[in-house]
């Protein structure tokens, strides 16, 4: 695994080592990326959380999101993408999964809106609708072109069908309740450096800045207490909003002129579109003493989580605490995700 020369450093009692690690792992900076991955490298960057070599305890506070006052979680080593799954990307793995054995049910779309129409190809340049988010997939396609990114990086992969079982590479678009196929309840092969959906503790975690002793900890919003630097939401990204010339998702990381990343430099981690995570939608109540990052048990409704609202949320849902689930069945055009990374021994 090949680290770029880029490091960032946060205060806190202690130093946090944060360091930017490319998803190009066999590949230096600046070439095509790993095994030809055509998307530009800015697009497949992932920021080191959590070092390795280290953990990190989490004590709880606050009465909202998963680090609540009662609970205390401790997170492994792990790595989450700067931005929200491009289209470029997602297609361009799309393409090679077809082709080696895999069955995505959905095939996504690009964005959702433009200019009053609906159309997502209207108002944007090429480049810009190729570098926005990837929607319309469900929870069950996603892990699986997360498995298909990663034997397409050289990666090993993380979901599989069953303890013992074949990798994961077939989705299925059928509602399934309670759920029971094997793009529902995976089983995730612990220490697979491959590419995963986060758990939602560790996209707070890294939404909120990834240091709790810190001012920006608190913010209401990733990477600010105010949501409009930040955030692509109702108010300006949507019919429903204030009046603007094109509407939709966004150019991943253009809020700002590319200014409005959180302290990790994570961008969109608030509005653009609401991100998949890999637990089930519970009462975190059910798990106050397990510090595992991990959320409750599927329960009765089994949905999964989704995180950060998108272009058509309201303020209060990009909140860094506020949480939101789907069915795994169902695809959204509000809907999208962002690919985390566990690291393994130094």
């Amino acid at each position: 695994m090949i680290l770029n020369g880029y490091a960032k450093y946060f205060s806190a009692a202690g130093i946090f080592l944060f360091l930017l690690l490319f998803l190009c792992c066999n590949n230096p900076a600046g070439d095509d990326g790993d095994r030809g991955i055509k998307t530009p490298v800015k697009y497949r960057e992932i920021i080191v959380v959590v070092p390795q070599g280290k953990t990190v305890l989490v004590n709880g506070s606050g009465s909202a999101g998963v680090f609540v006052e009662y609970r205390s979680i401790v997170l492994s080593p792990y790595g989450i993408a700067r931005y929200e799954t491009t289209w470029e990307l997602w297609d361009e793995v799309c393409r090679w999964a077809r082709s080696h054995g895999y069955s995505i049910a959905n095939p996504g779309r690009e964005g959702h809106g433009s200019t009053g129409t609906g159309n997502p190809n209207k108002g944007w340049t090429e480049a810009q609708r190729k570098a926005r988010p990837a929607t319309s997939m469900t929870w069950r396609d996603a892990i699986v072109w997360c498995n298909a990114y990663s034997e397409m990086s050289g990666l090993e992969p993380v979901y599989y069908e069953g303890e013992d079982g074949p990798v994961l590479r077939q989705s299925l678009n059928i509602m399934s309740h309670p759920p029971a196929t094997t793009a529902d309840l995976p089983f995730a092969k612990a220490g697979a450096e491959g590419y995963r959906l986060p758990a939602e503790a560790e996209w707070e975690f890294a939404a909120r800045g990834g240091d709790q002793n810190t001012a920006g900890w608190n913010y209401e919003y990733p990477g600010s207490g105010t949501i409009d630097s930040v955030a692509w939401y109702l108010d300006n990204s949507s019919a429903l909003g204030s009046a603007h010339a094109d509407y939709g998702a966004h150019p991943a990381g253009s809020k700002g002129d590319g200014t409005g990343a959180n302290q990790l430099s994570l961008y969109d981690m608030g509005g653009n579109v609401s991100e998949y995570c890999r637990d089930w939608y519970g009462d975190t109540d059910a798990i106050a003493a397990d510090t595992a990052p991990e959320g409750p048990d599927m329960g009765a409704f089994a949905h999964r989580v989704m995180r950060g609202g998108g272009w058509n949320s309201y303020a209060a849902d990009c909140m860094v605490t506020s949480r939101n689930y789907t069915r795994p069945w169902i695809g959204s055009p509000y809907v999208g995700f962002r690919v985390a990374r566990s690291l393994g021994a130094e």
